[in-house]
């Protein structure tokens, strides 16, 4: 990966995931990202004050449910992948948070900056 790419991931990154616009804290209690995509990565370093990164790389759904099990619904937020955001979405929605998105685009990759609270 070159310089450029990461500079223009992070410049892509800058406005959706600004927090206020998503109406949620600047650093949230649980990140979860996927480290197959750049921008996600870069998203999780930039929340230096989380205090768990989780990646999504690693099955989203058995995340979410030890999440659960841990007896906490802790503000979440994350950058994943359509398919990860779309079972998270279902998993928040039935635990009664409410979940707020925008879609970021890293070349030919879509990627979801998303909140769950």
């Amino acid at each position: 990966m070159r310089r450029r790419d990461v500079l223009k991931a992070a410049t892509l990154l800058a406005a959706p995931l600004a927090g206020p616009a998503l109406g949620a804290p600047a650093t949230p209690a649980v990140a979860i990202y996927d480290s197959r995509h750049a921008a996600s990565r870069l998203w999780a370093e930039s929340r230096t004050v989380a205090t768990v990164r989780l990646d999504a790389r690693n099955d989203v759904l058995r995340i979410w449910r030890e999440l659960e099990r841990s007896g906490t619904q802790p503000n979440v937020a994350g950058v994943t992948t359509w398919a990860d955001f779309q079972v998270i979405c279902g998993c928040a929605t039935e635990a009664g948070l409410r979940v707020r998105h925008d879609l970021v685009r890293q070349g030919e990759v879509t990627l979801v900056s998303w909140t769950a609270a």
